[in-house]
């Protein structure tokens, strides 16, 4: 298993600048997550976790992500209280 880093780093005040180089990082972390991670098992650092900000690839592509990697449903049901 790899762990990915990327940094972009924001060495301009200007404000669109700025936003530029935030949209490039996204770009470029998308490319590498749908075309290398999984080839390669790669996950990013846990404090790392860039939070998608459109919410239908949030509930879907990240929790399908984070499934493969953890037993989430054998947790969920290990700790389920009965009602």
């Amino acid at each position: 298993m790899a762990k990915v880093g990327i940094i972009m780093y924001l060495p301009t005040a200007d404000p669109r600048q700025r936003k530029d180089i935030t949209d490039e990082f996204y770009h470029y972390r998308r490319l590498t997550q749908t075309q290398l991670w999984d080839q390669y098992s790669a996950y990013e650092h846990w404090a790392k976790s860039e939070i998608p900000k459109d919410k239908e690839e949030l509930e879907a592509a990240l929790q399908e992500r984070l499934r493969k990697r953890f037993p989430v449903d054998a947790y969920n049901k290990a700790t389920k209280i009965p009602s």
